[in-house]
């Protein structure tokens, strides 16, 4: 995440920072599908359960960054941009912030939030897209591999090759056309997560020393 910021710090050395949300993309997913798969194998897995432990290790840091945005621009903010960080908060606890910051908000001269525009710091809250990927696919994604991991238990690691390359091919295809669109939403970012969702099947397959499983991560 030091990446990031120092990319929002707009150091000229780190203008590529924005990559270090695809790394955590990637980690998230690998953290999550260990997890669920120790619960399949020793048949411990609740849904419920699941969601409860998102909700408290996701919660309570966005409700206390909430809570101190909404108090800073309540501030120093004229009321009608106030009443645009006001929307995008109740987003961000609807988990959807991606999906509003896609469409566009009436911020002035403003219809979408461009990430790389030179005006996104009037928007306090668009870091908050990325949880809204995560949350989002994380609503889906444990029923999904559930059901595989049940019925098609053969085919479970090809289930999820094959919804990645599903996933990376929209990103190709729609990156030059819907530029925005790519940028934001879940079907177009899952590919990072499942990447490290296979990173288990990977280790499992061709790690065999010390030195192999440093060489793969």
């Amino acid at each position: 995440m030091l990446s990031v910021i120092l990319f929002h710090g707009e150091f000229t050395w780190a203008q590529g920072g924005f990559v270090g949300v695809d790394v955590f993309f990637v980690i998230s997913g690998f953290l999550i599908t260990g997890i669920l798969l120790r619960e399949f194998s020793n048949d411990t897995f609740s849904l419920k359960r699941f969601y409860e432990r998102r909700a408290r290790g996701i919660l309570p840091a966005p409700l206390v960054v909430l809570a101190a945005t909404l108090a800073a621009c309540a501030a120093i903010m004229f009321a009608a941009d106030l009443r645009v960080v006001a929307r995008s908060a109740v987003t961000v606890i609807a988990f959807a912030a991606n999906i509003m910051f896609w469409r566009g908000i009436d911020f002035g001269d403003i219809t979408a939030v461009n990430y790389f525009g030179r005006r996104i710091h009037e928007q306090p809250l668009v870091h908050t897209w990325s949880l809204g990927v995560g949350e989002q696919f994380y609503l889906l994604y444990p029923l999904a591999l559930w059901v595989v991991h049940r019925y098609q238990r053969r085919h479970f690691w090809t289930a999820v090759a094959l919804a990645l390359l599903a996933s990376f091919a929209l990103n190709i295809i729609f990156v030059a056309r819907k530029p925005e669109a790519t940028f934001y939403l879940l079907p177009t970012r899952a590919w990072e997560l499942l990447t490290g969702a296979l990173l288990p099947f990977v280790a499992a397959r061709w790690a065999r020393s010390p030195f192999a499983d440093e060489l793969l991560s």
